[in-house]
C-alpha cells in the first residue's frame, strides 16, 4: 500500500461520525441500527469509527494484489452498489447481511456473518470490484460453542474431501475455537485451500495458519495442474473464466478465457505464486466472453 493510501485509511478510520452516503441510505445511521432485511446485502453507509470490545483492536486488511491503478477511477456509490451485487452473486455470501462503506478504493465490511469463511470470502469478493483497491473487515463471526474435538474431527474431515490438499501431512489443533493448521504442502495454492475449506467449519473463530511449503519435487506435475485450476475456481475475480492449466517441468501454460484485464494478471499472479514455478505462459489466455 503506498504512503497516500495508507493516509487515506488512517484519515477514513479516524473521521469520527463520518459515513458515506450509499445507494439505499440517504443520511447515516447509527451503528446500532443497520436496517438491513434478512437475507439482503445491501449497500449502506458503515461507520468506521465503532471498534470492537476487544482491547488493542484491528480490523483485517486486503490490499490489491497485482495493485489497481483504477481505484480512484469509480465513484464510491457505484463501488458500494458493485461490491453489494458481488456479494449477492456469490453462494458463499448471498444471504449474509454485510454492510458496507466505500470511499477513495477503501472499501469497509461490516456486519455479522455465519462463519469465518463468509468474511474472508466477502473480502476476497469486494478486492476484486473494479475501483476497490483496499479492504477492512469490521465483521463479527457469530460463531456457535461447539466441542473443540468436534471441531477437530470436521476440520479433518473437510481437509480430506478437497482433492487439491494433500490432508495427511496436514495437522490440526483447536483451542476454544482457535484453528492451528501446520504441517507440510506442496504449494501456496494448496495452502490457501486448506485454510479456505477450514475457514468454513462451524465453530471456527479464528485461523493461524502455520503450514510449511515443501521442496519443489513434493508434487507430480498432474499434481500441481490440479491444485493451481482448484485455486482458480475458488478466486472470485476469476469468476466467469474458463481456464486450463499445464505444467511442463517449471512452467506453467495457461490457456482459455477471462472476462477482463484484472482477471488476466490476477490468474498470472496466482499460477506465478505455485512452488517451483519459474515461468507463466499466457499467450493462450485471451480476455473475452466464455464460450
Amino acid at each position: 500500500m503506498s504512503t497516500a493510501d495508507r493516509r487515506g485509511v488512517r484519515d477514513a478510520i479516524g473521521r469520527a461520525g463520518t459515513c458515506l452516503t450509499g445507494v439505499l441510505l440517504l443520511a447515516c445511521r447509527p451503528a446500532g441500527d443497520p436496517r438491513v432485511e434478512s437475507g439482503r446485502v445491501d449497500p449502506v453507509g458503515y461507520p468506521l469509527v465503532e471498534p470492537r470490545d476487544d482491547p488493542g483492536y484491528m480490523p483485517q486488511v486486503q490490499t490489491a494484489e497485482p495493485p489497481d491503478e483504477r481505484v480512484r477511477q469509480v465513484e464510491p456509490e457505484d463501488v458500494a452498489t458493485n461490491v453489494a451485487l458481488a456479494l449477492r452473486a456469490d453462494d458463499v455470501t448471498a444471504d449474509e447481511p454485510i454492510l458496507i462503506y466505500a470511499e477513495r478504493g477503501i472499501v469497509v465490511l461490516g456486519g455479522s456473518v455465519s462463519t469465518l469463511q463468509v468474511e474472508q470470502q466477502a473480502m476476497n469478493i469486494a478486492l476484486s470490484v473494479p475501483g476497490v483497491g483496499t479492504v477492512l473487515s469490521r465483521m463479527e463471526v457469530d460463531a456457535p460453542l461447539r466441542d473443540d474435538l468436534d471441531i477437530v474431527v470436521e476440520v479433518q474431515q473437510v481437509l480430506e474431501d478437497e482433492p487439491a490438499v494433500q490432508a495427511p501431512r496436514i495437522e490440526v489443533e483447536v483451542d476454544d475455537g482457535n484453528l492451528r493448521l501446520s504441517g507440510i504442502v506442496g504449494t501456496e495454492a494448496e495452502r490457501f485451500l486448506a485454510e479456505h475449506v477450514a475457514s468454513g467449519v462451524d465453530g471456527v473463530r479464528s485461523i493461524q495458519n502455520q503450514l510449511q511449503i515443501a521442496t519443489p519435487l513434493a508434487q507430480t506435475e498432474e499434481q500441481l495442474e490440479a491444485t493451481i485450476a482448484r485455486r482458480f475456481e475458488v478466486e472470485p475475480e476469476l469468476a466467469g473464466s474458463a481456464i486450463e492449466v499445464d505444467v511442463d517441468g517449471r512452467a506453467v501454460w495457461l490457456t482459455g478465457v477471462v472476462p477482463d484485464a484484472r482477471a488476466f494478471e490476477r490468474a498470472r499472479w496466482i499460477a506465478s505464486r505455485a512452488a517451483a514455478v519459474r515461468e507463466v505462459d499466457t499467450t493462450g489466455l485471451v480476455i473475452g466472453e466464455r464460450p
